[in-house]
């Protein structure tokens, strides 16, 4: 038998490996256009109810009309956000940052080493509502959680992709990744204070393809997960 002689991607391949792309945006587009629906039909039926009634009533059609208007607006303001796609690429000469039109490229000789660092909420203690204002706080909250799932983002859990740079300078390099630059005790001895936190969603499974994208180009560069503080309710780091 002659040489064995293969078409384009049949045979084998001892090339490297290529390149891994991780996506962190648009996958709850359909929940969070169900969300926007529910609330708007929801502070639309409470307006109109107050509006026709009278006495308490009216104030308690009012009451639940603006309680549904804030996670309404919560929404509509982090829209952009979640339309917009954003994903992390893995290859062999190192990342890259792709948030819509703005890409940053890293090369792995600027980066000593990469993880995973996730926030666990503490667990909150169960309280049984005894009047209508307990009702409506538990509404919220519900509320609240679907806006966040639809978002993507967590009162509960939070992960977040370190990248520790190999120089402290390295946040000149790149001007637009300097909102993601923070300062924090680093998780293992030897490691700089210094990195770029970018938020991913509070998916596990997004995680896991994040580290086996770094995996598959630079292993020895992977921390793999690590424990942080809780950082509050209010706002991501």
């Amino acid at each position: 038998m002659g040489p064995h002689r293969y078409g384009p991607g049949y045979g084998p391949s001892y090339g490297p490996p290529a390149p891994v792309s991780v996506g962190l945006g648009r996958s709850n587009t359909s929940m969070t256009l169900l969300v926007l629906a529910a609330l708007g039909t929801l502070v639309g039926v409470s307006g109109y109810g107050g509006f026709h009634s009278t006495g308490s009533a009216r104030i308690l059609g009012y009451g639940f009309a603006a309680l549904f208007a804030v996670p309404l607006v919560m929404m509509l303001v982090g829209l952009p956000r979640l339309l917009r796609p954003r994903y992390l690429v893995f290859e062999p000469r190192g990342m890259r940052i792709v948030a819509g039109r703005v890409q940053v490229a890293i090369g792995w000789e600027e980066l000593h080493a990469l993880g995973l660092g996730y926030e666990q909420a503490p667990e909150k203690e169960q309280v049984i509502p005894t009047s209508v204002d307990d009702v409506q706080d538990r509404v919220a909250e519900y509320l609240s959680g679907k806006v966040s799932e639809a978002l993507q983002v967590s009162d509960a859990r939070r992960i977040a992709l370190e990248i520790f740079p190999t120089h402290p300078q390295a946040v000149e390099r790149y001007p637009l990744l300097r909102p993601y630059w923070h300062q924090q005790a680093p998780p293992y001895p030897g490691l700089p204070w210094q990195r770029w936190r970018f938020p991913l969603p509070p998916v596990v499974s997004i995680g896991e393809a994040v580290g086996a994208g770094v995996w598959a180009f630079q292993p020895r560069r992977w921390l793999g997960w690590f424990p942080r503080p809780w950082s509050g309710k209010s706002g991501r780091r």
